[in-house]
């Protein structure tokens, strides 16, 4: 698809969303404008499939594409949760706080069971009972993936559960403003059930906008954002105390951008025109694919670093030589001998991004930068 048969086949998965999120049927004739092979690439390059998967069957229109993304929507939704509630068994046997995040709440405020496709369960816990924790994972059939590095644990388990075990909210990388704020995150919790501990909504909703603008602020964030907050303001706007919403949000300087970001939502879904800022802010989010780009993160950093040469190199320099605490989160080999800090940039490049997506960051680099970073408020 070109760029601009992409952006209808977006307006009409924004429209079937919208539907599925409401409970209503779309009118045929306007379907007819759409392609439905490019509905399903454009409803998939941002987890959308079940979603206008699930409205597309209400209006009576099947295919192949679409019912197979069902399928793997309703199995995967099915697994991680009995996973879940395995782990949080064992979790409550051995006293461990835990709280799950993300989609394995907001999957049970869309109006079908399935809608909310997930990549995966993520779960904080209390970070002094990491090793209890990974036994209990090893234990229960999963596969360490990623232990002691970052703020997080990653462990897998066939066929398709992926759990990311997370020690903090945010952690070493983030703008201190939000580690500040969510330290001793347990005291801002509510006790659900044995050890198990959530967010009220209106704490939920606040965590939530700080997790979509670090990504929207970093490699950007996709559509199903959008629809995640247009779900969750249908449930809970009428009750959240927004004075309270309010005050947090400006403690961690985030009024603007959930503003905007939540005018937006409603907009969309609500089929009401856009001004330009927000068309321009729909783009971005577009464009940035579920989980961002290396483009936009490329481009971000180098403004937030000036802009220009100078923003480049210093980008450059801070992408080649990595500050010692990044070096022992991650690389802890480089750190314990230190005499082959030299090769780590070697080691990165070969072993760490063999991907390729390194070509990106250079081309985007030497490339034309946007003058400046999505607006930080």
């Amino acid at each position: 698809m070109t760029r601009e048969e992409y952006k209808k086949a977006i307006e009409g998965v924004l429209w079937l969303a919208g539907c599925a999120a409401d409970g209503r049927i779309p009118e045929r004739d306007r379907l007819e404008a759409y392609d439905v092979h490019e509905l399903y690439t454009a409803a998939s390059s941002h987890m959308l499939s079940a979603a206008v998967g699930l409205t597309l069957q209400s209006a009576g229109v099947e295919d192949a594409e679409f019912k197979t993304a069902l399928a793997a929507s309703y199995r995967k939704t099915i697994i991680l949760e009995a996973e879940r509630k395995s782990v949080f068994q064992k979790l409550d046997e051995a006293g461990i706080w835990h709280m799950p995040l993300k989609g394995a709440i907001l999957k049970d405020w869309y109006p079908k069971f399935g809608m909310r496709e997930m990549t995966d369960c993520d779960v904080l816990i209390d970070a002094s009972r990491e090793e209890d924790v990974r036994d209990i994972m090893v234990s229960l059939g999963f596969t360490v993936e990623s232990y002691g590095i970052g703020h997080h644990d990653v462990y897998y388990k066939l066929p398709v559960s992926n759990f990311e075990i997370h020690l903090h909210l945010f952690g070493p990388g983030y703008e201190q403003r939000f580690n500040d704020y969510y330290g001793g995150v347990i005291d801002r919790l509510v006790r659900y059930n044995g050890y198990e501990y959530r967010f009220s909504p209106e704490d939920f909703y606040i965590f939530m906008v700080a997790h979509e603008y670090n990504h929207f602020s970093r490699g950007g964030i996709g559509l199903r954002s959008l629809l995640d907050t247009y779900v969750l303001l249908k449930k809970f706007s009428a009750s959240l105390d927004w004075g309270y919403v309010g005050e947090e949000l400006s403690k961690l300087e985030l009024t603007g951008f959930e503003e905007k970001k939540r005018f937006l939502a409603m907009r969309v879904f609500s089929g009401e025109p856009l001004d330009q800022a927000e068309s321009e802010m729909l783009d971005y989010m577009t464009f940035s694919g579920t989980h961002g780009t290396v483009k936009n993160r490329v481009q971000n950093r180098v403004a937030r670093y000036g802009g220009g040469i100078g923003g480049k190199a210093k980008y450059a320099l801070a992408r080649i030589f990595l500050p010692m605490d990044t070096v022992k989160r991650r690389f802890p080999l480089f750190d314990r001998y230190k005499i082959l800090l030299p090769a780590l940039p070697i080691y990165r490049l070969i072993v760490k991004r063999r991907d390729g997506s390194w070509r990106q960051e250079v081309k985007t680099l030497f490339g034309k930068i946007a003058p400046e970073a999505p607006e930080k408020q």
